[in-house]
């Protein structure tokens, strides 16, 4: 089962291509890393592979309410991405490939 820990313990670094990645402890980091409110309230929850963000990110507003959710695979945008407003109206829906948008409609612009 992959570890899931506070991204506080990340480092953050670039590598050669000017791609941002972490580690943990010197090691490219794979898991799930959340980050909280001090009060106790999620703030984000992203995924990591070898390092770089893999699979389903997410983001809520300090009220509790989702702020974004997105999905990278081989580090890039791929899948359906959404965001909201911090009333929990839609904001933004669309879906990616190999990190570039395929369709995207932006709400109450």
């Amino acid at each position: 089962m992959a570890d899931i820990i506070d991204i506080s313990k990340l480092e953050f670094l670039q590598d050669k291509m000017g791609e941002w990645y972490c580690t943990l402890d010197g090691t490219p980091f794979t898991g799930t890393a959340t980050q909280y409110l001090p009060g106790g309230s999620m703030l984000a929850e992203s995924n990591f592979l070898n390092g770089y963000p893999e699979g389903i990110q997410r983001e809520w507003y300090p009220n509790g309410k989702l702020k974004t959710e997105y999905s990278f695979k081989d580090y890039l945008f791929h899948g359906p991405s959404h965001s909201w407003y911090e009333n929990g109206e839609l904001k933004y829906e669309g879906e990616h490939e190999k990190g570039k948008e395929v369709w995207g409609k932006r709400y109450g612009e």
